[in-house]
């Protein structure tokens, strides 16, 4: 037997006024009560939809009708539901519960597990020895108690009439639509299409299921220009200290690409900063110092100038692109501990660069009055900057004479009486260079301790 819904129709014989609904009712009732899944709809796996039409037929008006067309339809049949309300019976292929069967909740329908049901009613079932009944394999439903042999007939999809004689024309699809517009304007969308159900005479049919199990609507993937979005962020900006030093701020960007405009379609903002250190003010965090690349031993205050980057943990030269000795030179030379700058000799007569030198400051500028180099404007830290000139700024500083430790006093060995001893020290430590000169005696002179008295005196 296939397995579409079935239509019931009712043959034209006498029917006694009780024979309706309510025959049986009270044994049916009382069952109901201990085991159907009251205000539940099977759904998950329809095994037949009866239809509108089988609300004529008093049999369906009631649970054993349900079950007798369930039995009709075994092995196929394993469950089925009932609403009194919709006079509609829907059959199932499984259990509740079992595989895709699942319970609905639904207001006036009642589910049955077919298994569960043990006829305690005789008010309707399979009719016996009425085979040819129902033509077309309708199901033919007899009420038992009665002798005049009254039954019905259960039709299946596509025939009517008191015995299923007369084939019904199936609804069909109609031609599909065209596409809908895509459902977004940039990006991944989909569009749709859509048919309907329709009668012979080319209605559309209420109940888009009689044209089968197949949707009314179909979908596809569609696509459009490439929507607005925000751009990947640029790098971090250098630290705007750089050019001085000490805490500053550092800052990275984006667009909204694709002809997007901020606000709109790119949420967000498209500049971000974040608090950074450049390299520190003090002395510590850029200690300058003076090489006079010579095998000579360093002469104290003269030499190329080298300074040390904490934030790039190196030591390399300060170009002497824009470097003005009266004032670059006289803040390295105070931050250093001398009194001052000097002159500076010719660019002829200072020691040679070494090849290839790392510079790593360029285009100081300078009042004169700054405690240390990197406090002037400058171009920001690199350990590639570019020296046009390719050397380093030297400078002379002012260095005040100091004198060295006091030399050991000489012997006293073989002297007698009144006999003196001296010692010497040098205004070395360091020399004058272009400062001032010791202040002071170079020459002490001192009495010899213990001598004895000269012979003869």
């Amino acid at each position: 037997m296939q397995s579409a819904g079935f239509k019931v129709t009712l043959l034209v014989l006498a029917v006694s006024p009780w024979l309706s609904e309510a025959a049986g009712a009270g044994k049916v009732a009382a069952y109901s009560a201990r085991n159907a899944k009251t205000g539940q709809r099977i759904v998950g796996c329809p095994l037949a939809d009866t239809g509108a039409g089988i609300a004529g037929v008093a049999a369906t008006k009631s649970m054993q009708g349900c079950a007798a067309l369930c039995r009709a339809r075994a092995p196929d049949c394993a469950a089925f539901a009932f609403s009194g309300a919709k006079a509609k019976c829907e059959l199932s292929s499984g259990a509740p519960g079992a595989g895709a069967c699942a319970l609905s909740p639904a207001e006036g329908w009642t589910a049955f597990n077919l298994a569960d049901f043990r006829e305690p009613s005789t008010t309707v079932g399979v009719c016996e020895g009425s085979a040819n009944a129902c033509l077309n394999d309708g199901v033919c439903l007899s009420r038992t108690e009665q002798t005049d042999d009254s039954f019905v007939c259960a039709c299946q999809a596509g025939y009517s009439g008191d015995r299923c004689q007369t084939a019904v024309s199936q609804p069909t699809w109609s031609a599909w639509s065209n596409y809908s517009a895509c459902s977004s304007t940039c990006g991944q969308g989909v569009r749709k299409r859509s048919r309907s159900c329709l009668d012979a005479s080319g209605n559309p049919v209420a109940a888009v299921a009689a044209c089968g199990s197949d949707s009314p609507d179909a979908f596809e993937a569609c696509s459009s220009s490439v929507c607005p979005s925000w751009s990947p962020w640029s790098e971090w900006s250098v630290c705007n200290t750089t050019s001085t030093c000490g805490p500053g701020v550092r800052q990275r960007t984006r667009t909204c690409a694709n002809g997007g405009v901020i606000g709109t379609d790119c949420r967000g903002n498209a500049v971000e900063s974040t608090p950074c250190d450049s390299v520190s003010c003090s002395l510590q965090g850029a200690p300058v110092s003076l090489n006079p690349l010579t095998f000579e031993v360093m002469t104290l205050g003269k030499g190329y100038v080298q300074i040390y980057s904490d934030l790039l943990d190196k030591t390399g030269y300060v170009c002497s692109d824009g470097f003005d000795n009266d004032k670059e030179g006289a803040v390295v030379c105070r931050s250093l501990g001398f009194d001052g700058v000097q002159e500076l000799p010719a660019t002829s007569s200072l020691p040679v660069m070494p090849d290839s030198p790392l510079f790593l400051l360029s285009n100081l500028e300078c009042t004169g009055a700054e405690d240390t180099l990197q406090s002037c404007p400058h171009s920001p830290w690199s350990n590639s900057t570019t020296c046009d000139s390719g050397r380093a700024a030297y400078v002379l500083c002012k260095v005040n004479g100091r004198w060295s430790a006091w030399e050991n006093w000489e012997s006293c060995e073989g002297k007698c009486g009144t006999a003196t001893r001296n010692r010497n020290r040098t205004c070395t430590n360091p020399r004058p260079l272009g400062g001032l000169n010791c202040d002071g005696d170079g020459f002490q002179e001192a009495p010899c301790p213990g001598l004895s008295p000269c012979p003869g005196k």
